[in-house]
């Protein structure tokens, strides 16, 4: 089987890059993730948006680490919710980019494929994110979304690590 290229977000998908590459990656993936910190207090939009996924939510558990994040010495609500096209429509309306997911909204947004290996990650309040796609998932984002290509450096997994 072909590897996995991971690509890092660096400028973040704006409006519609944004919700086409949601659309397009949604279309692979089996969950979601949204992370909900404790402190955080969330807005009306915030509720609102955990309210309308709230049919396809599977369940949570409170843990200290999710795609792209390991917290010292807390813990989290990771809430995992069932993709479908509904959820899909959800996820890239509530936020007009990947790191609007952060408080006083649901953070973090991950996007899982049915075997629970991480498609999509962000870290809204650092403004970092990034995927990892086999070939074909990169060309139908790529065909999806053009413009995203825009967004992402691509690192091939089998090139020596760069130094500096």
């Amino acid at each position: 089987m072909d590897k996995a290229i991971q690509g890092q977000f660096v400028k973040e998908p704006l409006d519609q890059v944004y919700r086409d590459t949601i659309g397009a990656l949604g279309g692979l993936a089996g969950r979601a993730l949204l992370v909900i910190r404790e402190y955080a207090h969330l807005s009306a939009a915030g509720q609102a948006t955990l309210d309308e996924l709230r049919p396809w939510f599977v369940a949570s558990d409170f843990r200290g680490e999710w795609p792209g994040t390991r917290l010292l010495g807390s813990i989290a609500e990771v809430g995992e919710y069932m993709i479908t096209r509904e959820c899909v429509s959800i996820l890239a309306s509530a936020v007009n980019g990947l790191y609007d997911w952060h408080a006083p909204f649901p953070e973090d947004l991950a996007l899982l494929r049915s075997d629970r290996s991480v498609l999509l990650y962000s870290i809204g309040h650092e403004k970092e994110g990034g995927v990892t796609l086999y070939p074909s998932e990169r060309e139908t984002l790529l065909v999806s979304c053009p413009e995203v290509a825009t967004c992402l450096v691509w690192h091939d997994p089998s090139a020596p690590a760069q130094r500096i």
